[in-house]
């Protein structure tokens, strides 16, 4: 009910506007559980509609979906509630990267790969774990991407390489593309690391990688 009367007032719908009646409805709903609630928010945060863009609301929003998620796989698993949870907590992670909001990004970024290293210790199914397997590289990559951009050249060389360790691993079994991809983007970025530290062989040998 407040849900609705939130999206009303967002939108002008038989009312006249009233962002802050909005969001306290909208926000009211989300606390309560509602799942639509929440994705509004993250809606709203992200977009601005309604509202200024602040990145600990939409993190905070993001966050409470996440665990919605988890939640629901973990009542009844299938491989769409499981992409459904990973991929919020990799979009979770993403905001807070693209933000340069680093604290919260390592912050998110350490517990998503701690969650995929915990269900590739449980999953049975093939597909499932394939699909957690892919999700881990990513949040390397990204941890690789975070470290690289904020001097932490060691750190970042460590997940950049763990995260083309997953892709490689995964390109020789079955070749899909999402690996090949994330694989290149691992590979450029230690290039640049290793640019930066002057080793010119190395740098090319990753180049080479990267574009093969």
């Amino acid at each position: 009910h407040n849900f609705f009367i939130g999206l009303a007032y967002l939108g002008g719908v038989d009312v006249e506007v009233d962002h802050e009646r909005a969001l306290r409805l909208i926000r009211t709903a989300a606390e309560n559980g509602l799942k639509e609630a929440v994705e509004k928010l993250i809606s709203m945060y992200t977009y601005e509609e309604g509202v200024k863009f602040d990145i600990k609301e939409l993190a905070r929003w993001r966050n409470r979906l996440v665990l919605m998620l988890r939640k629901e796989y973990e009542s009844a698993p299938d491989i769409d509630k499981l992409e459904d949870y990973l991929r919020a907590y990799f979009e979770l992670c993403d905001a807070c990267f693209l933000t340069a909001n680093y604290d919260l990004a390592e912050r998110y970024l350490s517990e998503m790969m701690c969650d995929c290293e915990k269900l590739l210790g449980e999953l049975e199914d093939d597909s499932e774990w394939l699909l957690t397997y892919r999700f881990l590289g990513l949040a390397n990559l990204h941890y690789g991407h975070m470290s690289y951009d904020t001097g932490r050249f060691d750190e970042s060389q460590y997940h950049l390489e763990k995260s083309i360790k997953i892709s490689q691993e995964v390109i020789e079994s079955c070749d899909l593309d999402w690996f090949i991809r994330d694989n290149a983007i691992g590979y450029r970025i230690l290039s640049q690391l290793h640019l930066i530290r002057n080793e010119e062989k190395e740098a090319a040998e990753c180049l080479h990688k990267c574009t093969a």
